[in-house]
């Protein structure tokens, strides 16, 4: 059977975004599911919704990485993580609405975060080197869900899923064994 694959440029983030100079990186672009492609440019993030990729939205500061939720009305913005004393390390954490330009809220999650996921729209998953834990958005409490198996410090996690309730949680990552 001779299948092919089509090919369809819906956007081109070069010409959408003229800020956006040089080679595409993932530490600088990603697709934020099937509808939205974000893009950390010098001083904003612009966010592209590939139903109108003539509408570029753009929020005027700099962060490390961000991620939209609900349906594309508010983006979470990880800020410069900053170091409090010593080595202890602090992220700040900011979420607008992108409708109204405006912010919703400011965390400070007192460690670097490593790996964060929407899991309801009130509901933010946040990993650390140590835990996992629960950010309620926009209160801001913080509710600890498990602590991290000593040889997990140093992995790269990928994914993590919870049922309704978050009483059953799967955390997925890839590290090097001993001796690797």
């Amino acid at each position: 059977m001779d299948s092919k694959v089509r090919v369809r440029t819906i956007v081109s983030l070069h010409a959408a975004i003229p800020e956006l100079v040089g080679p595409l990186a993932f530490n600088r672009v990603s697709l934020d599911s099937e509808r939205y492609v974000m893009a950390r440019v010098e001083g904003a993030l612009k966010i592209i919704n590939l139903s109108k990729p003539g509408e570029v939205a753009s929020i005027g500061m700099t962060a490390d990485a961000a991620t939209l939720v609900d349906e594309g009305k508010r983006v979470l913005l990880a800020v410069r993580q900053t170091e409090v004393a010593g080595s202890n390390y602090s992220t700040k954490i900011q979420v607008y609405n992108m409708q109204g330009k405006t912010k919703v809220t400011d965390l400070t999650i007192p460690a670097p975060v490593t790996y964060w996921k929407w899991v309801s729209v009130e509901c933010l998953a946040v990993a650390t080197p140590t835990s996992m834990v629960f950010v309620s958005v926009p209160s801001g409490d913080v509710a600890k869900a498990f602590d991290l198996l000593p040889g997990m410090k140093d992995m790269k996690i990928w994914n993590f899923t919870t049922d309704s309730t978050r009483s059953c949680m799967l955390l997925m990552g890839i590290g090097k064994g001993e001796g690797q």
